[in-house]
């Protein structure tokens, strides 16, 4: 009987169903599929039906990042699915420079994006950004961001932000930053500063830009969504929510629900596929509860308001949303604790060793999109991995 192969669109179907690891170990032995596999056409492809897939069973993969009690420093632990086992990555090493990791800033496509330091022979690099893609082993350090000339003792950073995001009409991933100036002798602020990497281009421009709104505080945790980065601002019109459209590189502003909260900590999501802003805040009894709004047809609705009650008081820091249902929080334990809107059901989760005062939360979708960088892991570190994954691929 002759043997007879598949259609190249039925194979690039089945492929774009596969995880990334089984994908990477068929680029190592055929041929072909590593042709398939570098197309940027299949990786968008994949990418959107693990979205797609995701967005609907919330089978998306975590990484934390918090601080060692007894060494010190930073540490990213990756997570399965059910949070009931943590691997202990190492971090990133640039030949002799090493990364001292402070914060994760947000994810975008299997990418995340950390902040921290490099170390070089004693000489300390702030301000330093390193891409990674947890699912393929890749990272990159970027560019060291460029600073103006120095400015006089009396000015100061009033504020400085560093967010990632992705143009999908140039398929190019940037990172922005967002400084302010404030002048102490003359008691105001001075110009916005705007600064882009691009990393098609490996480069850091400035932009001429207006920023149309006040920032009063950043997100809880990442504000990523549909090409855009947004903010909880106001103006002197009110309260707003300002966006950084990152293809057009321009500032926009929509008017926030109407609610009284002077000081909430934020983020926004996707719920449901509108975008959504979600408050926590504390009811008379200091009770948290979670308010969820989402946007339809240019107007606010609001979604359902989650009352934890008193068993769960001590719930700190709301830490990522995972899917359309689940929630992760910080309590005052250093527990993280993840919540099931649709059972109402809780489970705390306990990273032993780790500082409990800072935990932040990545979740990402594992993709095949390269950063154009360099192979990091150690051998025994990937094969830890793939145990992990192992458990829900």
């Amino acid at each position: 009987m002759a043997k007879r192969n598949l259609p190249e669109n039925v194979k690039i179907e089945i492929f774009s169903r596969l995880p990334v690891k089984t994908l990477l170990r068929f680029k190592c032995v055929c041929k072909s599929c590593y042709t398939m596999f570098e197309s940027p056409t299949f990786i968008t492809k994949h990418l959107h039906h693990k979205q797609d897939t995701n967005l609907n069973h919330h089978s998306r993969c975590l990484v934390v990042c918090c601080e060692k009690v007894t060494e010190k420093y930073f540490a990213i632990f990756l997570a399965n699915e059910t949070l009931n086992r943590f691997v202990d990555l190492e971090l990133p090493k640039f030949g002799y420079r090493r990364f001292s990791l402070r914060s994760i800033l947000n994810s975008c496509n299997g990418i995340v994006c950390l902040y921290g330091n490099l170390s070089d022979k004693g000489t300390r690099i702030k301000h330093s950004i390193v891409l990674l893609n947890p699912a393929t082993r890749e990272c990159k350090c970027l560019p060291q961001v460029p600073e103006r000339v120095s400015y006089p003792p009396y000015v100061n950073y009033n504020y400085d932000s560093l967010v990632f995001g992705f143009d999908s009409k140039s398929n190019d991933y940037k990172v922005l930053r967002l400084v302010r100036l404030h002048d102490r002798f003359r008691k105001r602020n001075l110009p916005w500063i705007v600064q882009i990497y691009t990393l098609s281009s490996n480069s850091w421009r400035e932009i001429d830009v207006v920023v149309p709104a006040l920032i009063e505080f950043d997100p809880v945790f990442n504000a990523y969504s549909n090409g855009a980065y947004n903010w909880y601002a106001m103006d002197p019109k009110g309260r707003l929510i300002l966006s950084f459209d990152f293809h057009n590189e321009v500032f926009r502003t929509k008017r926030a629900p109407d609610f009284n909260l002077i000081f909430p900590m934020y983020a926004f999501a996707t719920v449901n596929g509108h975008f959504a802003l979600v408050l926590m805040k504390n009811d008379g009894l200091y009770n948290p509860i979670m308010d969820i709004w989402v946007m339809i047809d240019e107007s606010w609705t609001h979604h359902s308001t989650i009352a934890f009650g008193p068993i769960n008081k001590d719930l700190e820091t709301p830490l990522a949303i995972w899917g359309n249902n689940k929630f992760l929080f910080k309590n005052r334990e250093g527990e993280i604790i993840l919540y099931d809107h649709n059972t109402h059901e809780i489970n705390n989760h306990k990273i032993h060793g780790v500082d409990s005062s800072y935990i932040y939360v990545a979740v990402y979708d594992e993709s095949l999109v390269s950063i154009q960088g360099e192979k990091w892991l150690a051998e025994d570190t990937t094969a830890a991995l793939d145990g992990l994954f192992n458990i829900f691929s």
